[in-house]
């Protein structure tokens, strides 16, 4: 059987980290202005993730509030995936409240601009709340996507020894009440699809090593790529960049719908 990769284009977005909130929202502005301007002009576009969070595109339209239209457009079109939460959610240090009301806004936002995901994502949270699955599933949301808390990790993010909960990075996440939603793990993280060389020979080289990395957690024969990494703009190249391989065929650019259009 062939393996299908799909490729998600996304960035992963603090709104302070490294630099301040300000340079931080330069950076964000670059990288809407150019999926609004790849949207609008590339055919082949299939749409970018932003993270999850409905707040970055709150931020950017604070500076560019003449876009709105633009945005929204993009958004019931699938080309801007955007919430189901307001702000990046951190399961494990806040507090239940604050879990439901992140996510109550984040879905209205998401409303209003549009179509709201749903996907619960939780790329970088520090640890899983058990009853996830069960306050996911009361919002509508029809799986959950996490990089954290099943297997061991180490402070760059690369898997480490012990005890693993879980062998896949596909599953069954079930709540202590016995509510259950489908499950991804970013075993290899949420940039295990970035920087997909151009060249056909370096291509070939890159696939072999992510086909490798990716099996050894893999459940099924639809391996997630996330094409992206922290605060790192709209690959421009990427719908070029298809190169015949072995047994498996690539999804470039495909955008796996996770919003319900209004």
């Amino acid at each position: 059987m062939k393996t299908t990769v799909h490729i998600i284009s996304h960035s992963h977005w603090d709104r302070e980290w490294y630099q301040s909130f300000e340079k931080h929202r330069m950076k964000l502005i670059e990288l809407v202005d150019n999926i609004l301007e790849k949207a609008e002009n590339d055919p082949e576009f299939g749409g970018f993730f932003l993270d999850g969070q409905t707040i970055a595109l709150d931020d950017y339209l604070e500076v560019r509030p003449e876009k709105r239209e633009q945005v929204e457009k993009c958004v019931r079109e699938g080309k801007i995936q955007t919430g189901p939460w307001y702000i990046l959610q951190d399961e494990f240090l806040t507090s239940g409240e604050a879990c439901v009301r992140n996510l109550q806004v984040g879905m209205q936002e998401a409303e209003r601009y549009g179509a709201i995901g749903n996907v619960g994502y939780f790329p970088d949270a520090f640890g899983n709340a058990g009853q996830m699955p069960q306050v996911l599933k009361q919002a509508g949301m029809d799986a959950v996507v996490f990089g954290r808390g099943v297997k061991p990790i180490g402070p760059n993010n690369e898997v480490t020894g012990g005890q693993y909960e879980s062998t896949y990075s596909e599953m069954m996440w079930a709540s202590p009440d016995g509510t259950k939603l489908p499950g991804i793990l970013f075993a290899n993280w949420y940039n295990n699809g970035v920087e997909i060389p151009v060249d056909e020979a370096e291509a070939k080289v890159y696939w072999d090593k992510k086909l490798a990395d990716a099996r050894k957690f893999a459940a099924t024969h639809q391996l997630l790529m996330m094409n992206g990494c922290d605060h790192q703009h709209c690959r421009r190249t990427l719908p070029r960049q298809s190169v015949s391989h072995g047994n498996y065929t690539r999804t470039l650019n495909l955008f796996i719908r996770i919003s319900k259009p209004m």
